[in-house]
């Protein structure tokens, strides 16, 4: 069976990437390749297909519309903050430092 058949129509397999010093989100699903990439131009979409074209059998990325970091380092948390919003289903939003740590520490807690 196929990751994507119709036992997991909904699936979406959240894949932080990193290249170059730089970490972006990707979310793979049965519609293809998203990228959310808080600092856009580092991890093309060449890169990536380069990378998951093969296994996931796609030809293209959808390069996502993201809140974008305002330095060289933020990169990381801004990952977080996108798997976070797609994991609940809530829009994609700038994040804030103290509340990503105090959720990252909160699931930490919780040992998922």
């Amino acid at each position: 069976r196929g990751l994507f058949d119709n036992s997991y129509r909904d699936l979406k397999v959240l894949l932080p990437c990193s290249h170059k010093n730089h970490w972006c989100l990707l979310s793979l699903s049965k519609h293809g390749i998203s990228s959310y990439d808080s600092l856009p131009g580092i991890i093309s979409e060449a890169d990536i297909l380069k990378r998951l074209g093969k296994t996931v059998k796609c030809q293209s990325v959808k390069m996502e519309e993201v809140p974008r970091q305002e330095n060289s380092s933020d990169c990381g948390i801004f990952v977080i903050a996108y798997a976070k919003s797609l994991l609940l289903g809530q829009p994609v939003e700038k994040p804030n430092r103290q509340k990503i740590a105090q959720w990252v520490m909160s699931m930490v807690h919780k040992k998922i």
